[in-house]
C-alpha cells in the first residue's frame, strides 16, 4: 500500500532489498513436507489412547494389599496419600 501511495505522489518506490532477498530465498527453499518416520506409530498410539478413554470406568472390587514402608497398605491407601 505504501508503495502505491508513493507512486501516485511521484516519489520513487522504496523497497528493502534485504527483506525481499530473504523472502525469495525462504520460498525457494521450501520443499513439500516429507512424512515423518514415526507418524504411523504416533497414529496407532493416539488411536489406542482414544479407545482407552472411551472404555467405561469400573470399580475395583478385589482387595489388593501392598507392602509399604509402614507395613501392609491397600490400593485405596496408596491413592489417598497422593490426593491429600
Amino acid at each position: 500500500m505504501i508503495w502505491q501511495q508513493a507512486r501516485r505522489n511521484g516519489e520513487p518506490e522504496r523497497r528493502n532489498e534485504n527483506t525481499a532477498g530473504r523472502v525469495a530465498a525462504g520460498v525457494a527453499g521450501c520443499a513439500p513436507a516429507a512424512p515423518r518416520e514415526g507418524e504411523g506409530l504416533d497414529r496407532s498410539r493416539d488411536a489406542l489412547a482414544a479407545e482407552r478413554r472411551r472404555m467405561p470406568w469400573m470399580a475395583v472390587e478385589k482387595k489388593y494389599e501392598f507392602d509399604g514402608p509402614k507395613g501392609k497398605v491397600s490400593l485405596l491407601d496408596l491413592f489417598e496419600a497422593a490426593v491429600s
